[in-house]
């Protein structure tokens, strides 16, 4: 079973994970504002080959740790969908600009699912931050969904699809931060 302190830096290394590709997803919502539809196909294929990296050192970082931990650990699983992403993303990128808005909205809602199941954990009922974090994922969830139901035609809903990755990974950013503030501050005590 997994320790406490092992959890803590499986969640830190969630955190700078997200990191990453917040600060990633936050130049795919400026191009989308910018309106930028030819750029989508080569930052699919930018995103691919990031995919392809994070999936390789999730693979290291799996056969790399002990035996009795790994069955416990969603590195090889999330390493080999990301593995599997990057390909098809720098194979195939033109098919999936047209499944983009689907992607997306599947992937706001995951993290944010994430963020939730991460707030949970560090939870201190005393501190009323971690509802409002809670809450800023819910708003994520939502954007989510509404990224997947596209109730706007296609020429409005780049744009809107832009502020809502800008919101979306804004939240990310803040939540991030109030969660490595907080474990700080409980390794401290």
């Amino acid at each position: 079973m997994e320790s406490l302190d092992e959890r803590k830096q499986r969640i830190k290394k969630s955190i700078w994970e997200s990191f990453l590709f917040s600060f990633l997803f936050l130049v795919f919502g400026i191009v989308l504002l910018l309106k930028e539809v030819n750029m989508m196909s080569t930052f699919i294929v930018a995103l691919g080959f990031f995919c392809l990296l994070f999936g390789g050192i999730s693979f290291i970082h799996f056969f790399r740790m002990e035996q009795s931990i790994r069955k416990y650990r969603n590195d090889f699983t999330q390493g080999l969908i990301l593995f599997l992403f990057g390909g098809i993303a720098i194979l195939k990128s033109e098919e999936l600009v047209s499944m983009l808005t689907f992607m997306v909205g599947i992937y706001l809602i995951y993290k944010n699912v994430k963020r939730i199941e991460i707030c949970m954990f560090l939870n201190d009922n005393q501190e009323a931050i971690w509802r409002y974090l809670m809450g800023l994922s819910g708003i994520g969830i939502f954007l989510g969904l509404f990224v997947i139901l596209n109730p706007f035609s296609d020429i409005q809903f780049t744009m809107i699809l832009g502020v809502c990755i800008l919101i979306a990974e804004g939240l990310t950013l803040l939540q991030n931060g109030a969660i490595l503030i907080k474990m700080r501050k409980q390794n401290e005590k």
